[in-house]
């Protein structure tokens, strides 16, 4: 059944086994998971099927650390921001479950291997069987070594929960699917350990009361520790934040656009086929190199660099190859060091330390002279340090409803800083030991000028760990099976039950994450 609180004039009353507050990827899966279970299911969404201007900006909020926009990073109608998920799927490491000495804050209460059947399950709801038996049976790059860097297999299959589980949903029996319904309040019993019932408004003034037994927030990273913040009746700080954990350890997955990795062997060119089609590699860092140089997960895309970006770069490339020709060595090495480092171009500094200051490793510079350039975009995208001072709090700022809108003040540590330069010396270091080619940073990074960091290139639209899990409610707000500390009948799904980020997209693991709360929500909901 659907209602439409913009089509109902008077105010509404509902009671229902369980509540869904909120329609994307984790409210829809386990409403559908739910369907036809024997519990009755209130499924709210705050817009309807399709965009609505009005409703979107209900989002609104304030930036106060790195630049970031809170209201286009998301969307706000059912099927959530899976209505543009460009489909990217992948599980996490099971590195990045552990309590890992190196990483402040990490170490989930949960193992990856809790999450096996319903990852295998995950893959089916998000459609991406096929495509993900077709990637496996790509070979890794051949200039990688599986001890250093592993090839990381990601599956894209761009797929709307709102348009393919509507039907199945809205057609249920057992599920009540509330539209324009926005959320205000989450009110408990007086003692403040139980849910009582939560309030909700339409745009147009209509109101909801929605009772439940059981209620489950699937609003996103953002907005879920909002809600939390704004229930302050019983609870003066919010629920679940009883120790201030509600809000804290934002991450988002960041990455960079490089320029690197200039492939001159020809056994080394790892981007055409036979065909001659270009494509691309994804690698990352072998867990066991992680333990061992005490780094974060992170990943590098590769794919053929487009030469007329590069043109510059490239002309400096071939003119210091072709001064190494030219040059007789060893009698007469410093009267061409004016010419190789005459444009103080990165490729031209690296062959100066090599050839004259003897600072790298020697190779046969011959061999490498004769062969062709192959120029690579990296795109470096690395996991974040939980970082308890990266949050989201409420503003001064008012929305239509007249409640307070978010603010987020994300911050970097130091320790982000230097991982990435740690990692991405890593990478150019192994490429150099192999002998596959040459790694240089452009844009050079000035990691000592504090001023010019951070400077992401992008971010994933990825909001995690506002609400992290975790058994002990002094380090996080909800437990192993996402019920909230202190509050056993309010769950939360999402990413922001994240306690740390990896460095794989979220939703595969919001759906296991989902499929894994509905079975519970089954088990017990039968018992009582």
């Amino acid at each position: 059944m659907i209602l439409d609180l913009n089509q109902i004039k008077s105010s509404k009353s509902l009671d229902a086994d369980v509540c869904i507050v909120g329609a994307g990827a984790a409210g829809i899966t386990l409403a559908k998971e739910l369907a036809n279970s024997g519990l009755s299911v209130c499924l709210l969404e705050s817009g309807g099927f399709e965009y609505d201007e009005d409703t979107q900006l209900l989002y609104e909020g304030t930036s106060t650390g790195i630049d970031y926009d809170v209201l286009l990073t998301r969307l706000r109608y059912f099927g959530g921001t899976t209505n543009h998920w460009g489909g990217t799927c992948r599980e996490l490491d099971a590195i990045d479950f552990e309590n890992r000495p190196w990483v402040p804050h990490s170490g989930w209460p949960i193992k990856k291997a809790d999450l096996a059947d319903f990852y295998s399950r995950a893959i089916s709801v998000c459609k991406v069987e096929g495509l993900n038996k077709k990637l496996a049976r790509r070979n890794p790059p051949p200039f990688l070594d599986k001890d250093h860097f592993i090839p990381l297999h990601f599956v894209s299959n761009p797929l709307n929960f709102g348009e393919t589980y509507r039907e199945a949903i809205t057609r249920s029996r057992n599920i009540t699917t509330v539209l324009n319904a926005n959320v205000q309040s989450i009110e408990t019993n007086a003692a403040g350990n139980r849910v009582t019932h939560v309030l909700a408004r339409s745009l147009t003034g209509t109101r909801l009361v929605m009772r439940a037994k059981v209620f489950v927030l699937a609003c996103g990273g953002i907005e879920n520790p909002r809600l939390l913040l704004l229930s302050t009746k019983t609870h003066p700080h919010g629920l679940g934040n009883q120790y201030g954990n509600v809000g804290r350890f934002f991450q988002e997955h960041i990455y960079f656009h490089l320029v690197g990795l200039v492939v001159f062997n020809e056994k080394h060119r790892p981007f055409t086929s036979k065909a001659g089609n270009n494509y691309i590699y994804d690698f990352g860092i072998a867990e066991s190199a992680q333990r061992k140089k005490g780094l974060l997960n992170s990943s590098f895309q590769g794919s053929p660099a487009k030469l007329p970006d590069l043109a510059p770069g490239i002309d400096s490339a071939k003119a210091v190859l072709k001064s190494i020709k030219s040059l007789d060595w060893p009698d007469n090495p410093l009267g061409h060091a004016k010419n190789i480092v005459s444009d103080i171009d990165d490729v031209a500094e690296t062959v100066y330390r090599q050839f004259i200051r003897k600072e790298l490793r020697p190779f046969n510079m011959n061999h490498w002279a004769e062969r062709d350039i192959q120029p690579m975009d990296i795109k470096y995208t690395m996991e974040q340090i939980p970082n308890p001072d990266s949050r989201i709090t409420l503003s001064s700022d008012k929305d239509h409803f007249g409640l307070p809108k978010v603010k987020l003040n994300w911050k970097f540590v130091e320790a982000d800083k230097k991982n990435m330069q740690q990692s991405l010396l890593y990478l150019g270091a192994e490429v150099g030991r192999l002998s596959a080619g040459r790694f240089w940073i452009r844009p050079r990074i000035n990691f000592n000028d504090d001023k010019a960091w951070p400077f992401p290139h992008g971010v994933g639209c990825h909001h995690i760990g506002t609400t992290r899990m975790h058994d002990d409610p002094r380090h996080g707000v909800v437990d192993r099976n996402c019920a909230v500390h202190g509050v056993p009948n309010l769950y939360i799904a999402g990413s922001s039950v994240f306690t740390t980020s990896g460095v794989s997209n979220p939703t595969l693991t919001i759906v296991a994450l989902a499929l894994r709360l509905a079975d519970h929500l089954k088990a017990t909901g039968r018992k009582s």
